[in-house]
């Protein structure tokens, strides 16, 4: 249940300092060094995706939002080498409404159920800690590794009711008692 960008296409141009690159419909505003993208800059893909940040040697590369087709923020975070890593808020296109409880011991059925995330990435994947947000206002608060709820976390139902456990690839091994 992730999103993954694609890595914008280079410039076919070379120029220094602040440039503008317009190519199949892609099109880069930004400060460049040599040939590549480095600075500040705007890459709108074909698609109308467009990512508004840093770069790095023609990489998405510090502090930047990437955004989808339709004017709605994707991602706002760290980039690095072109992927999200470091802390980020990503946010579901798609979130479904989901009415009712869901399995907190199966979270392989979050699906498309969820609103946002926040927390850390790792080469494009929810790694370390973060907060899942989900459709029908429960959220899951731990760790994460590889793009799966795994680890230590809490999970916070909408009944007040929060369940203290060990996950593993989103699926619950252990229960604490509080």
């Amino acid at each position: 249940f992730f999103l993954m960008i694609r890595r914008p296409p280079r410039s076919t141009q070379s120029r220094s300092s602040a440039a503008s690159d317009v190519y199949k419909r892609q099109i880069y505003e930004g400060q460049k060094l040599g040939n590549k993208r480095h600075g500040k800059g705007k890459f709108i893909h074909p698609d109308g995706t467009f990512y508004d940040g840093e770069w790095k040697q023609g990489l998405m590369d510090g502090r930047g939002k990437f955004y989808y087709s339709d004017g709605k923020l994707c991602y706002d975070g760290e980039f690095k080498n072109d992927q999200f890593y470091g802390k980020g808020v990503l946010f579901n296109q798609d979130a479904t409404p989901y009415q009712g409880m869901l399995d907190y011991s199966n979270l392989e059925s979050i699906q498309d159920y969820w609103i946002r995330y926040e927390g850390e990435f790792v080469d494009g994947q929810r790694q370390g800690q973060g907060t899942l947000y989900l459709t029908n206002n429960e959220k899951y608060v731990g760790a994460f590794n590889n793009d799966n709820i795994h680890g230590k976390g809490q999970f916070h139902r909408v009944s007040g009711q929060v369940i203290n456990g060990q996950w593993m690839n989103n699926q619950l091994t252990l229960v604490y008692q509080s």
